[in-house]
């Protein structure tokens, strides 16, 4: 009777530690699942996709709500898209014959070729330079200001 009980221990221990493992695994697998979406995340943002790149962070976050390098780059990736929506926009009201209504299809891709513009400068010019960007009706107007250094000889 005692081998018998002893048996069905072992057995119940074994099926709760297989049970244990496998719920480890799981959250294992999600958290290295981490740093391949945020890779994925940051290339589609770069390459100025915007909706995956948004998708992306939200799945990071759905992971782990806390993680504060998702919780940025999803609220920069929301602001990129609403850049490109108010660009696009302007662009189709500045575009439009009066009386017509704006196209919607209208591509969005001025807004996402400037935030990169604005992303790259700050990483080969960092506090070295100045980007201004103005829009008025049809009229883009951008100044660019970089800070020459001294080469020491």
């Amino acid at each position: 009777m005692k081998n018998l009980h002893r048996s069905q221990l072992a057995w119940a221990a074994l099926a709760l530690a297989l049970a244990a493992g496998s719920l480890v695994a799981q959250d294992g697998d999600a958290a290295a699942r981490k740093p391949q979406l945020l890779a994925e995340a940051l290339k589609a943002r770069d390459e100025g996709n915007l909706q995956a790149a948004k998708a992306k962070f939200e799945s990071i976050l759905a992971i782990d709500a806390k993680d504060v390098g998702a919780s940025e780059g999803l609220a920069s990736v929301n602001s990129a898209i609403a850049e490109a929506e108010a660009a696009k926009k302007a662009a189709d009201a500045a575009a439009a014959p009066k009386g017509e209504a704006p196209k919607a299809d209208a591509p969005v891709m001025v807004a996402n070729g400037l935030e990169n513009v604005k992303k790259r400068l700050g990483l080969l010019f960092p506090e070295k330079h100045e980007l201004k960007i103005e829009i008025k009706d049809t009229i883009f107007c951008i100044e660019l200001s970089i800070q020459k250094e001294k080469i020491k000889g």
